[in-house]
């Protein structure tokens, strides 16, 4: 993990924010952080941001996605990919094997037709 100098500390635009880590992302000027967010509920949320490094501007938030409270599941999942992107070829097999999921459409609402 990576942190990017004083960028955390000037951009404090929600104070109470923790920065749990900085990764990179594929090109020089992307970033992605992990920040846990307290909200006005007891349970904090956390979120993953794509941040870009911009002349004139420094670095900055270009998109926001909040992460699941499922944290457990979504490391499961995050664990499968990364089986599947390293190349381990009887993983591989199996997940081509595996059928597609469909998403459910939330409670009360109707799959489109």
């Amino acid at each position: 993990m990576h942190r990017f100098g004083d960028r955390l500390e000037k951009r404090s635009e929600h104070p109470g924010e923790i920065c749990l880590g900085v990764l990179d992302g594929e090109a020089e000027n992307e970033k992605f952080e992990i920040v846990v967010c307290p909200r006005e509920s007891s349970r904090a949320s956390i979120e993953l941001r794509l941040v870009y490094w911009g002349e004139g501007v420094g670095w900055y938030v270009q998109r926001t996605m909040p992460l699941p409270a499922d944290l457990a599941g979504l490391r499961a999942l995050l664990r499968r990919a990364q089986r599947l992107a390293s190349g381990n070829g009887a993983y591989r097999q199996r997940a081509a094997g595996s059928r597609l999921l469909t998403l459910p459409p939330p409670a009360g609402k109707r799959q489109p037709t």
